[in-house]
């Protein structure tokens, strides 16, 4: 069944022959670069948290929009991307790239900053678990007290 596949496979893409293959296993903290237009497969060996990203500039916008909205014809969630990478080829891209410093490394907090976002991930993580924290011993006090009440 599977050589019957390969074969398959082979008849539809005869260059696929030609390909090179580079297996790689990936643990924490590992990434992959995987270039533009390149095929490749992901295959998780056990249960995985990942993130993908994919980088558009100005060399690849087109072909970015070309791929999104040919995804767009089955999902729904591309259309709205390529609606982005036109707004990039109508000037948002040289908007942002304007609004960049120029040939200075940024940090994290003053990147944030140009873009709306006044605290770094850490913090924002800090301030969140605390008032979790505080929900959490609030919901007990508030137990607590509701359940001396009814005691008494």
């Amino acid at each position: 069944e599977a050589e019957r596949a390969a074969v398959a496979e082979y008849n539809e893409m005869p260059a696929l022959g030609l390909a090179a293959v580079h297996e790689v296993i990936l643990g924490p903290g590992d990434i992959v670069f995987v270039p533009a237009g390149a095929p490749h497969k992901v295959e998780n060996l056990e249960t995985t948290v990942a993130i993908s990203a994919n980088f558009v500039d100005r060399s690849n916008v087109a072909r970015s929009l070309a791929e999104a909205e040919l995804l767009g014809l089955v999902s729904e969630d591309p259309v709205h991307i390529a609606a982005c990478f036109r707004g990039a080829e109508s000037g948002l891209l040289s908007d942002l790239e304007a609004s960049a410093p120029s040939g200075v490394h940024e940090p994290l907090r003053a990147f944030k900053a140009r873009h709306g976002e006044a605290r770094t991930p850490q913090e924002l993580q800090t301030r969140l678990a605390f008032a979790a924290k505080i929900l959490v011993a609030t919901g007990a006090s508030l137990c607590l007290a509701g359940w001396i009440a009814t005691r008494s």
